[in-house]
């Protein structure tokens, strides 16, 4: 997502402390995206409790109990979903350039046209990152088969735990937030993501999640 795992606040920081006056900072731009996602089987190996482990690191259960999560939805997983998958159009989420000084906190609010009939399961991340005027890096291709997206980069997948049926003439509408609540030690940002669908003006669904409780997580209230 360009920004989590401390990303954007590691790179201010370098910025300010070592680089050269009229240095470059690679990359040079990025820009990050979210797209609603019919992505049923990621979603039915969440529910069947299927994934174990976020890395070698991170047991999920451990994971889990120590940022105070109550659902495997509430943080975000490695997964390849192609472009297949779309209920809508990708949406811009944040833009990072050259300084990298923007706030670490920020709250956005997208609106999606539903394009296809399907069931919603949540949204899809990615990043396209300037490395020079000419060079692109673009991961938001999908399909391993064909060698589309870096094996290095996969898509970050925000899951629903109650994936809503929607149709095609359906808005979706998102509030997406990051933050850092004090005390938290690792995965130090707490993403968020909530909202609601509506069809001829009426809510046919809604959804929350977010990566941690926070007041259980700290031991108060925040």
């Amino acid at each position: 997502m360009a920004d989590n795992e401390d990303f954007q606040p590691i790179l201010h920081d370098a910025i300010q402390r070592f680089l050269k006056p009229g240095g470059t900072v690679l990359p040079i731009s990025t820009d990050s995206f979210l797209v609603p996602v019919a992505a049923t089987k990621a979603h039915v190996d969440l529910l069947a409790g299927a994934v174990a482990s976020l890395s070698p690191r991170y047991d999920m259960a451990a994971f889990s109990a120590q940022r105070g999560m109550k659902s495997p939805f509430d943080i975000y997983y490695d997964c390849i979903l192609p472009e297949n998958l779309y209920l809508g159009r990708p949406q811009p989420l944040c833009s990072y350039r050259t300084s990298w000084d923007q706030p670490a906190t920020y709250t956005r609010h997208r609106s999606f046209p539903i394009e296809a009939d399907g069931l919603f399961t949540g949204f899809k991340a990615y990043f396209v990152a300037g490395l020079t005027p000419e060079t692109t890096l673009d991961i938001s291709k999908g399909g391993i088969e064909d060698r589309e997206t870096s094996e290095s980069w996969k898509h970050p997948y925000l899951p629903l735990a109650d994936p809503i049926e929607v149709c095609a003439g359906d808005r979706l509408e998102l509030v997406f937030s990051r933050s850092y609540p004090c005390g938290l030690t690792n995965f130090r940002q707490v993403y968020a993501w909530e909202g609601r669908v509506t069809r001829a003006g009426s809510v046919v669904g809604r959804f929350s999640q977010a990566m941690a409780n926070v007041t259980e997580a700290l031991g108060s209230t925040g």
